[in-house]
């Protein structure tokens, strides 16, 4: 029976990850199941979750999966600013820019990059009219859904901190105030509180 690791703090100089903790690291990767991960890494089954909870505890550990998950980002271009950028064409998304002036819907391949982003499916049903042989399609029926903006915009408030971290500080700027403010004739819902 494998003896459970008994030392999981991090020394206070730097050291090498062991090859079995390396394994383990890859083998997280695949799936981000510990229990699993540390299994397929060679650590006894019946004490895989320990092991895999004590490992993912270590500053080590953590930081080598990190810098693994950042690097696989990176090589599929993925970055915070490229995720900030798709959250706000979808918060930002304008239905007017799916239309023609004459309101007909414009074709996929003729939406710029953030109307086509902020759609999130399209549905297009032959409509026919008449019987037997006169049946013939009369037109089609065109459904465009968009993704919700609430929620993008809920995401873009909390990473500018408009809406207060979790501890419930926000400057002492609260939801009902900004809507008073805005309601009071303060379009964009800010006091002045300097007097300036």
């Amino acid at each position: 029976m494998e003896e459970i690791e008994r030392n999981s703090e991090i020394p206070t100089k730097k050291h090498k990850i062991s090859p079995k903790r390396r394994i383990f690291i890859e083998e997280y990767l695949k799936d981000f199941n510990g229990t699993e991960a540390a299994k397929r890494a060679g650590y006894a089954p019946n004490s895989a979750y320990d092991h895999a909870f004590r490992l993912l505890k270590r500053d080590d550990i953590q930081q080598e999966i990190e810098t693994r998950l950042q690097k696989r980002l990176e090589k599929i271009g993925v970055t915070k600013d490229r995720v900030l950028q798709e959250i706000a064409r979808l918060a930002f998304g304008d239905t007017r820019k799916l239309f023609r002036k004459d309101g007909s819907l414009l074709m996929p391949n003729e939406w710029d990059d953030d109307t086509a982003a902020a759609v999130a499916g399209m549905e297009i049903t032959e409509e026919y009219g008449g019987r037997g042989e006169e049946r013939a399609l009369t037109g089609y029926t065109k459904k465009v859904k968009q993704w919700e903006k609430t929620r993008a915009l809920e995401l873009l408030g909390r990473h500018l901190k408009l809406f207060g971290d979790k501890n419930g500080d926000n400057g002492g700027v609260t939801i009902p105030i900004l809507l008073v403010n805005i309601k009071n004739g303060n379009g964009n819902g800010i006091i002045n509180v300097t007097g300036e």
